[in-house]
């Protein structure tokens, strides 16, 4: 894999893999790991570790004028959102480069996820499944105690 520095935005390259997000590089963690934070349009009263973004936050496009594949942009009605907790990912992972971060989206994100402790992508998921599904249970019974005074 490539070194990717930090504010590139990488993409994996099927998305059959785990991840389908892309995520931005943060540095390096280690020699066989770097941080990164992953790029998402989860609704944050769902995934609460979601942050919004801006569209300042993103290089529109690259050197040579080109749009990037991945810039700030709005899905079913929520903004691009990252993920404010590091996650490790092997440098094994197949990806490429699909954008890049502003100095200002850098900053902003570096800040967020210093003052958490980095996570294995592995880990991660199966913590945010779970989180997931609890904050489902927890609105539905909300919904359904709403009707039930109504």
């Amino acid at each position: 894999m490539p070194d990717y520095q930090p504010g590139d935005i990488c993409k994996f390259t099927t998305p059959e893999q785990e991840a389908r997000h892309p995520f931005a590089v943060i540095g390096k963690h280690d020699s066989d790991n770097y941080l990164g934070c992953m790029i998402t349009h989860g609704d944050p009263r769902i995934w609460v570790d979601n942050m919004p973004m801006r569209p300042s936050y993103f290089v529109e496009r690259d050197e040579n004028g080109n749009a990037h594949e991945v810039f700030y942009s709005i899905e079913n009605g929520i903004g691009s959102h990252f993920l404010k907790v590091g996650l490790e990912k092997c440098t094994g992972l197949d990806v490429y480069r699909a954008g890049r971060l502003t100095e200002e989206g850098l900053r902003e994100l570096t800040e967020t996820v210093k003052k958490t402790a980095p996570e294995l992508w592995e880990v991660y998921v199966l913590y945010s499944r779970a989180q997931k599904e609890h904050n489902i249970r927890v609105a539905k019974s909300k919904a359904r105690k709403l009707r039930e005074n109504r």
